[in-house]
Formats: structure tokens, sequence, C-alpha cells
């Protein structure tokens, strides 16, 4: 399956909200390591990367 960045921004996003909650997970490795691959994905693409600079994250 080819990852898209509108894919990988919305699923971010999710990503991002279940870690703001402060809920106990199962699998909070598994949600970190996700977290990661889609921020490694994401930085690939110049434009995604300055906007995750600006909105979300020190890169």
């Amino acid at each position: 399956m080819q990852l898209s960045k509108k894919y990988a921004l919305q699923r971010l996003r999710e990503l991002q909200h279940k870690c703001d909650l402060n809920q106990p997970f199962e699998s909070e490795d598994g949600i970190l390591l996700e977290m990661q691959e889609l921020m490694d994905f994401l930085k690939q693409d110049p434009s995604v990367r300055n906007y995750l600079k600006r909105t979300l994250y020190d890169l």
C-alpha cells in the first residue's frame, strides 16, 4: 500500500490526539512507533517538512 501525505497527516493527528488525552494504552509503544514512522515518511517531502516545523514539531 502506498502511503499518501494526506492519510499520513490525518493518522498522525489522530495518534497525537490519543497521546494528548493521557489515557493508558496497552500498546503505547506501538503508537509511538507508528507516529515516528509517519513522521519519517512525511519529512521526506520539503513542503510537509516546513508545515510540520511551523505547526506541530521541532524537527
